[in-house]
């Protein structure tokens, strides 16, 4: 028994290392002090588009008069004033009826949201609450598969493009994020 322990621990600590590589890899293509190539990257990792890893899924346009006053049978709608920049939350949030949602619009405990025009453009922030909806505008950051990493690579991920998406953001008279600039946008893959 304690053999297996020990050898979990081992290879939890090589994947630990690992990752801390691949992280650090990445701070220098970020920061412009390297390019992604074999000779800075750990084994099994590779340049890639963000698009190969995750997209950005953009939310409902819920009609004002749909909203009402939170009560049992109501759910939250995340819009962008909800996104802070480090939260994202439901404190604040309107509500509308169970009968008003729309699937395929759920905000998880954990989802990163992105608020993409207006004043608040660029925001991110992690949702903590309850089973909500995003509103028209938010955009909410998954991965394609759980099979292609974890929530943490992916919030670390958008942290260090955030400089990028916001100069593409403001470069017309309504800043605006789009989908595909995220997709564009390169990084790089873990094995």
């Amino acid at each position: 028994m304690a053999s297996q322990i020990e050898k979990t621990e081992q290879a939890l600590a090589g994947n630990v290392a690992q990752t801390e590589q691949a992280l650090a890899a990445l701070d220098d293509v970020f920061e412009g002090r390297g390019s992604a190539n074999e000779s800075v990257l750990p084994e099994g990792w590779a340049e890639c588009l963000v698009g190969d890893y995750l997209f950005l899924k953009n939310g409902y346009a819920f009609k004002s008069n749909m909203y009402t006053e939170k009560s049992d049978g109501t759910f939250p709608i995340i819009r962008i004033s909800d996104v802070d920049g480090r939260v994202a939350s439901d404190a604040k949030a309107i509500h509308v009826n169970s009968d008003d949602v729309v699937d395929g619009f759920e905000v998880c405990d954990g989802d990163l949201l992105i608020a993409m025009s207006g004043a608040t453009t660029g925001k991110v922030g992690i949702y903590k609450g309850a089973l909500a909806y995003q509103n028209q505008r938010v955009g909410n950051i998954k991965l394609h598969s759980d099979e292609l990493g974890n929530k943490v690579y992916k919030n670390y991920l958008i942290a260090n493009l955030t400089p990028d998406i916001l100069k593409a953001a403001y470069g017309g008279a309504q800043p605006n994020i789009s989908g595909r600039r995220l997709k564009e946008s390169k990084s790089l893959s873990r094995p």
